[in-house]
């Protein structure tokens, strides 16, 4: 039986079967996750605006993006990526704003050839 999974790092994937061992696919998510770990605890540190101290950057990072980061990643490597725990993943998409901005940054002149005049 197949099942069809969407993964926001990743893609669309279908998989057919459960031998995950020598999927090169798993190999990929597995560093992302390390990936979005390292990010998670760099983000207790990031300084940004008003919040200098250890203590409020943590307290700020706890209280927004902390559980949208930290479900899809740690329920994933503890399940060894398992696919019925893979649509956690999906909590990731609170990002894609973020995610967005440097894209739009760089098609703004490219495009802007085509835009119209006012």
């Amino acid at each position: 039986m197949k099942k069809k999974i969407i993964d926001p790092a990743t893609g669309e994937f279908e998989y057919s079967t459960y031998n995950r061992s020598s999927d090169n696919l798993y190999n990929i998510e597995l560093v992302i996750d390390i990936i979005f770990c390292v990010e998670i605890l760099l983000n207790f540190l990031k300084k940004e605006g008003v919040y200098k101290s250890i203590k409020s950057i943590g307290w700020k990072y706890l209280t927004s993006y902390f559980i949208w980061d930290i479900v899809p990643t740690v329920v994933c490597l503890v399940n060894n990526e398992h696919i019925d725990v893979y649509w956690v993943k999906l909590f990731r998409l609170v990002h894609l704003k973020r995610m967005i901005i440097p894209l739009n940054l760089l098609l703004i002149y490219p495009l802007s050839s085509f835009s119209k005049k006012r």
